[in-house]
């Protein structure tokens, strides 16, 4: 045993070294899926091949999880299930799992296992997703093959008798706990190329939908071929995923496949978050160099790999959330069995949580239908169903020029931005590649990516989160609050932040300067140029108050005399400190501090209280003597009762000028 031991890890530690040199070499990731496959096919046979005859002939070895699914990759776990006729078989069966995972195990092979019977293998239906999802990817190894199509024929049963709300409700929850924990956004700054929104497992969730439900999907998988590749071609092949998007979502798996393969050779671990310097050795190896031209199409080697990265993510999530519309909607039927919705025309009908379409409508007739159904989702302070958004994301093409350049456009965009619910709608828009269309500008923000560990987010995505950042401040209480409660234009505010950074893609060195014509571009195309005064103050100005407040010290007169002088009104720097508290607290989550926030509050009320007076160069030194004489007075009066009034002059002149100032500011 020793010896076939020897012999089988000689043939692993040589093949899986081809397989990676063959990686290195520029191999796809859908051939090194195979080969890593084929590798382990090879030895587990190898290995059962030790068994007595008549251990084979009573077990059935099958391949469960990822590898079922013939997607191993270099530390993919390793999973199979050894399947024995009957309960009375069962010990023998264990004893001869152990005989041969004995070898695997001797070669360096890791193995997970299980022993089961085909009456406890189709009782997993109904108790554990988990355990019956990876079920519905096994795959016949070796042994007893007719035990294996007899578990086939009584699985099939089960997909075969309808919807399943106990697999649907299952996968669904799996896939929000996911989410939540790697990450509900495709544009992490390290996103884990498997959990995270718009990673495998996305496609892997449509893949237990569709194969547990549907009998057209529930179909042998081959080793030969990756299964999510095969069942994405039988999507398109019935009609489910159309050619476009079918090519669109097949490239972006193949991306995902090369990355996680080069992730796992580069870490020699099970490891899949793409952390911020693994991604510069990632880009490497898969050929990203640097380039001399002007972002995005050029610029550094890790921000096109993680860009190319992003914009396959979001077709993920996109495909994800487009083909699980159906599923959804199979559940939230039975939630909305009774209750009849409002209909607001062309087809919406809004109810309690959700705005919806009626069923059967694959796609608007005109783009202004679309922007109305964003307006009013957003005035009525609901999100948009499942069933709604196919229906945008599939008409999202009628967004032209033509379309763009209507009065109506902007007059709809206004509306949203006028509502109580703008940020989410924004993201919503954004999702589902209606903002860029509409703002194409805003579709250059699209997976922009500075590879530096003070963004954590796209740049899109950074946007998108601060206009959430000052819309939240409605529920919040202090300064902050009572400064953006008293914004006479929240649209102006959300105008600006939706702005702000939308020179970066034209070079990241000087965007609040070259932000400011293209502002005008898009302000004008939308019929709202009124704005572009305050739009463009804002977008010049959105990081003179955290250079201000973190450079230089805000006690100083000086200090506030430079700073006041560039604002014309005292209503120009209330916009300013919230856009700049939204900017800050949506770089990344440690970014705003009490610190920063306590710098920034003292540089608002100083300047706004110089600007509100409307005190020019000397007044401004006037009044804040006046004040530190008026502070300093006050203690006197308050200490001269304890001791005399001499030394509580004569101590207050000698203290440090930083620190009086500091006092009594």
């Amino acid at each position: 045993m020793r010896a076939e031991a020897d012999s089988l890890k000689s043939f692993i530690e040589h093949r899986r070294a081809q397989i990676a040199d063959a990686h290195l070499r520029d191999a796809s990731g859908f051939d090194t899926c195979a080969a890593l496959t084929a590798m382990m096919d090879e030895a587990m046979t190898t290995a059962v091949a030790g068994l007595r005859p008549e251990a084979r002939s009573r077990i059935a070895v099958l391949a469960l999880g990822g590898y079922g699914r013939a997607e191993l990759f270099p530390h993919s776990d390793i999973d199979i299930m050894v399947l024995c006729p009957s309960d009375a078989g069962r010990a023998a069966s264990a004893e001869d799992a152990t005989t041969f995972l004995h070898m695997l195990w001797d070669a360096g092979v890791d193995v997970g296992h299980s022993v089961r019977t085909i009456g406890e293998t189709l009782e997993l239906h109904g108790k554990a997703v988990d355990a019956w999802t990876s079920v519905l990817e096994s795959r016949f190894l070796c042994g007893r093959e007719e035990l294996f199509r007899e578990l086939v024929q009584g699985m099939g049963s089960l997909v075969g008798a309808g919807h399943d709300a106990w697999l649907l409700e299952g996968v669904f929850t799996d896939a929000r706990s996911r989410h939540d924990r790697h990450g509900n956004s495709v544009k992490l700054l390290e996103p884990n190329v498997k959990k995270s929104a718009g990673g495998l497992r996305d496609i892997h969730n449509l893949f237990w939908l569709y194969r547990g439900t549907d009998p057209r999907f529930f179909v042998p998988i081959r080793p030969t071929e990756p299964a999510t590749v095969a069942f994405l071609n039988a999507l398109a092949k019935q009609g489910v995923l159309e050619d476009e998007a079918h090519a669109s979502v097949v490239n972006a798996v193949q991306f995902l496949f090369r990355v996680r393969h080069d992730m796992h050779y580069r870490q020699r671990s099970l490891h899949d978050t793409l952390e911020y310097a693994l991604q510069l050795h990632v880009a490497e190896d898969l050929g990203y160099q640097s380039q001399q031209e002007t972002p995005p199409s050029g610029g550094r080697g890790v921000e096109r790999f993680m860009r190319e990265y992003y914009l396959h993510a979001r077709n993920v999530f996109s495909v994800h959330q487009q083909l699980s519309q159906h599923f959804r909607e199979v559940l939230e039927s039975g939630l909305r069995s009774g209750h009849a919705g409002e209909p607001l025309g062309d087809g919406l009908i809004l109810y309690e949580d959700a705005l919806s379409i009626e069923p059967g409508t694959r796609r608007f007739d005109t783009p202004l239908k679309i922007l109305e159904a964003f307006a009013l989702a957003a005035e009525r302070e609901v999100d948009l169903d499942f069933r709604l958004r196919a229906v945008i994301e599939r008409s999202g093409d009628l967004i032209s020029e033509t379309a763009r350049n209507s009065p109506q456009t902007g007059a709809l965009v206004h509306r949203i931005l006028a509502s109580r619910r703008v940020a989410s709608t924004l993201h919503a828009m954004n999702d589902l590649g209606i903002l860029g269309r509409c703002i194409p500008e805003f579709g250059d923000l699209v997976a922009f990516f500075q590879h530096n560990v003070y963004h954590y987010f796209t740049a899109d995505e950074h946007t998108l989160i601060a206009v959430a950042k000052a819309e939240a401040l409605r529920e919040e209480q202090g300064v902050l609050h009572e400064v953006f409660r008293n914004l006479r234009q929240k649209d102006l505010l959300y105008l600006a932040l939706l702005l702000h950074d939308i020179g970066k893609p034209h070079g990241v060195a000087d965007h609040e300067i070259t932000g400011i014509e293209i502002a005008r571009t898009v302000l004008h195309r939308l019929g709202l140029d009124s704005f572009f005064p305050d739009v463009s103050f804002l977008v010049r100005n959105h990081l003179l108050m955290e250079q201000v407040a973190f450079r230089r010290n805000v006690h100083d007169p000086e200090t506030i005399k430079e700073f006041a002088a560039h604002f014309q009104r005292p209503e120009q720097l209330d916009y300013l400190y919230v856009l700049t508290y939204a900017d800050l607290s949506a770089v990344n989550t440690g970014v705003w501090t009490t610190w920063k926030a306590a710098m920034l509050q003292e540089l608002y009320q100083h300047g706004s209280e110089v600007l509100r007076r409307n005190l020019r160069g000397e007044q401004i030194d006037e009044f804040h003597q006046a004040r530190h004489e008026a502070a300093a007075d006050k203690v006197v009066q308050a200490l001269s009762g304890e001791m005399p009034r001499e030394l509580v002059e004569s101590h207050l002149r000698g203290m440090q000028s930083d620190a009086y100032v500091r006092l009594f500011s």
